[in-house]
């Protein structure tokens, strides 16, 4: 984090710092490696548009919305949320969300300092119910984080697809959940798609259309690694989604191999 980071800068300035301390007045369910990626997506929208539209499924009480709505440079935000209290999930055990509704949501958001609900368009429908020509404007950049499975994974990534109509940033949350629907949209768009990126938290994002928005400095910031971004810009140059599939899984056994040798080599006596 830059040392220029604090309180005192305005929003786009401590987006562009990728200052995650914007994530903390509301509960917002990630990780901060997370968070630093949705920052530079944020930031890599902004810097390569100038002004964007923010499109997301899942909001819940709107944690990745803090940015969003206090950040002028993000002039349109369009929220889909059918609002279910414990939608199917892959992962184990029952995940229930309380008090999750459109108006709890936007009180919380409208307790924040500088926060603009006027760009806010909500609606409480899942993609399979919704229409592209619903929306209100073209989304730039799209973050999925709502039911966890691989079948509606796939479906919000095609919704999304077709709403960016070809040109933006489509990231999903929970990559590792949701794998096989990320696949899936993968091996499918390929063609048209630019770039690749899994960064080190749990968010996976594809580019369609090569806009830039993941070759912008703000995602090289947020990946914090260079032998990553150089992987991930080899492996989107391919004619298959293999190499960027191969890639994924393989980015984290070298990591974890790299952090065990430099772990034992700081055990190591020294003479």
């Amino acid at each position: 984090m830059s040392s220029r980071t604090g309180p005192s800068l305005d929003i786009p300035d401590r987006v562009h710092d990728l200052d995650t301390g914007l994530f903390d007045p509301i509960l917002a369910q990630t990780l901060p490696e997370d968070r630093r990626a949705l920052l530079g997506l944020h930031e890599g929208a902004a810097s390569r548009y100038g002004s964007f539209v923010y499109l997301e499924i899942g909001s819940y009480l709107g944690g990745s919305l803090q940015a969003l709505v206090r950040d002028p440079r993000c002039v349109g935000i369009i929220s889909i949320d059918p609002r279910p209290e414990a939608p199917p999930d892959k992962r184990a055990g029952t995940w229930t969300y309380e008090d999750n509704t459109t108006a709890h949501m936007v009180g919380l958001l409208e307790e924040l300092p500088g926060a603009d609900l006027s760009k806010l368009t909500t609606f409480e429908l899942g993609t399979e119910a919704l229409s592209r020509d619903a929306l209100p404007m073209r989304p730039h950049y799209c973050f999925i984080d709502g039911e966890h499975t691989d079948e509606a994974s796939l479906r919000d990534g095609r919704f999304c697809a077709e709403a960016l109509g070809g040109r933006g940033v489509i990231a999903f949350h929970d990559d590792d959940v949701v794998r096989g629907g990320i696949e899936a949209l993968l091996r499918e768009a390929w063609g048209d798609v630019s770039m690749a990126v899994s960064f080190n938290g749990s968010v996976f994002a594809l580019e369609l259309g090569g806009t830039g928005i993941l070759r912008s400095p703000a995602v090289e910031r947020a990946i914090s690694s260079t032998w990553h971004s150089i992987v991930w810009r080899l492996a989107s140059k391919a004619l298959t989604p293999a190499p960027a599939l191969a890639a994924w899984s393989a980015i984290p056994v070298i990591d974890k191999a790299i952090y065990d040798v430099r772990r034992r080599s700081s055990r190591q006596p020294t003479e």
